[in-house]
């Protein structure tokens, strides 16, 4: 009976420490660290931007190719971003060492325009700036996600700038 015991205390325990814990978590850390999908996190990383072929074949055909136009967020270190539900995960699969990751926000409608999350927020803020976003971690799933895992940042969430710190040139 008593071993029972200790066995359930520790499964309850176990579950409540686990991915479902709702307090966002800064991920900015310097050794290899494991993620959930689920949870929300606030990262803070350097903005850069890059051009990916696009529709109609997304780089089979670069002659013909749109170019689409994205931002990214790196983070110091190389994270694990895992799964927590295994039956229920659609299409996530774990992902090993990423540190980079492309930032898609929620589109707004501003003076009757649907305005997308990045133009609004990042054509002013210089590249190599330090920001932090407040969001959950998401897999690719089409051919427009251009990183294996993607940061999903909250509705109506404004980026932070890290004061003082810029890319040199």
């Amino acid at each position: 009976m008593n071993k029972s015991f200790s066995i359930i205390i520790f499964i309850i325990a176990a579950l409540l420490f686990s991915c479902n814990n709702n307090t966002p978590t800064n991920v900015e850390l310097n050794i290899l660290t494991s993620y959930c999908f689920e949870k929300e996190y606030i990262i803070t990383g350097k903005l850069s931007a890059q051009d990916f072929y696009g529709p109609p074949n997304f780089g089979d055909t670069p002659e013909i190719d749109k170019l689409e136009h994205c931002y990214l967020i790196t983070i110091d270190a190389n994270i694990n971003i895992m799964t927590s539900d295994t039956i229920n995960s659609y299409n996530l699969e774990n992902k090993y060492a990423q540190s980079c990751f492309q930032i898609i926000g929620y589109d707004t409608m501003v003076n009757g325009h649907l305005v997308s999350y990045e133009h609004q927020y990042f054509k002013n803020i210089p590249i190599g700036t330090v920001i932090s976003l407040k969001g959950y971690f998401d897999s690719a799933t089409t051919g427009h996600h251009h990183t294996e895992v993607l940061f999903i940042v909250n509705h109506g969430y404004v980026p932070s700038l890290v004061p003082g710190v810029q890319e040199k040139r």
